[in-house]
């Protein structure tokens, strides 16, 4: 193999690396993280509804 073929093989792994640890965890996970998604969205988790109101604005944080 080429340096050039080398460095993009450098490059490229960790973004598919990444790209599919990111889809298990969605897979393996969905319903914990809609769940957590949606709690923090009704603003009933730890008062987030306030940090959501000041980090993200009102349109999301109700």
């Amino acid at each position: 193999m080429t340096i050039r073929q080398w460095i993009a093989l450098i490059l490229i792994s960790p973004v598919v690396l990444i790209f599919w640890i990111v889809t298990a965890f969605e897979i393996l996970f969905y319903p914990y993280t809609a769940i957590v998604v949606g709690l923090i969205a009704n603003g009933r988790w730890i008062k987030f509804h306030e940090y959501l109101n000041d980090v993200v604005g009102r349109p999301f944080g109700g």
